[in-house]
């Protein structure tokens, strides 16, 4: 990856872009290296799926700051937009990061879930999901119905369900998943705009289409 982004890097420093460019390095999913007895990913919804870089540069980013906050993939818009100097839509998921590295650091983010999924192959829609609060994540299995809740402060490898010593916390979230769950099925029922001349063709190549 560093000789695969290197060219990039040195191109923007040399065309004296750096000091005017926000870059954002991240990644869509992390691997299983049977962890949990399986490898590659879209199948569970444990740390090593889910856990990526995030890694900002740019103006308004300080050096060296390291933020161990969890945070999610919707919040890298709105984050980019605000280094840019750009309103995020209203209706825009996620939030800026920034309180978290400006200092004087205020009251930082506000209090969330995040909501985690994965689909495999369409084998079925969203087969596993995920709901994170603080140092805790339930996850549920559609197909098995399963559902479990990990202290990850004292069970970083995800190996002991605890929802049956912190029942009420594993409600609070099964509760907020189902109502996640509940609003990706409105979300299914909206009518997509038609695609532009030639796009559907782009997809097909990409094997997004049949």
């Amino acid at each position: 990856m560093d000789d695969a982004l290197a060219p990039l890097f040195e191109m923007i420093e040399r065309t004296g872009l750096l000091d005017r460019t926000v870059i954002v390095i991240t990644s869509d999913h992390g691997e299983e290296l049977l962890e949990h007895g399986t490898v590659l990913h879209g199948r569970t919804q444990f740390e090593e799926a889910l856990r990526v870089p995030l890694i900002l540069l740019g103006p308004g980013v300080p050096a060296g700051v390291r933020v161990s906050e969890p945070v999610s993939l919707i919040d890298v818009v709105p984050t980019a937009l605000s280094l840019l100097g750009l309103p995020s839509p209203p209706d825009l998921d996620g939030v800026d990061l920034a309180p978290l590295w400006r200092q004087p650091v205020g009251d930082g983010l506000p209090d969330r879930i995040l909501f985690g999924e994965s689909d495999h192959h369409n084998e079925q829609p969203f087969i596993t999901r995920s709901a994170r609060y603080r140092g805790f994540k339930l996850t549920h299995d559609l197909r098995s119905g399963r559902t479990a809740l990990y202290d990850l402060a004292s069970d970083p490898q995800e190996h002991r369900d605890v929802s049956a010593e912190h029942s009420e916390l594993a409600a609070m979230l099964r509760a907020k998943l189902e109502s996640f769950e509940a609003r990706d099925d409105d979300a299914d029922q909206r009518a997509l705009p038609a695609l532009e001349p030639g796009e559907a063709d782009r997809l097909r190549s990409l094997g997004y289409l049949q």
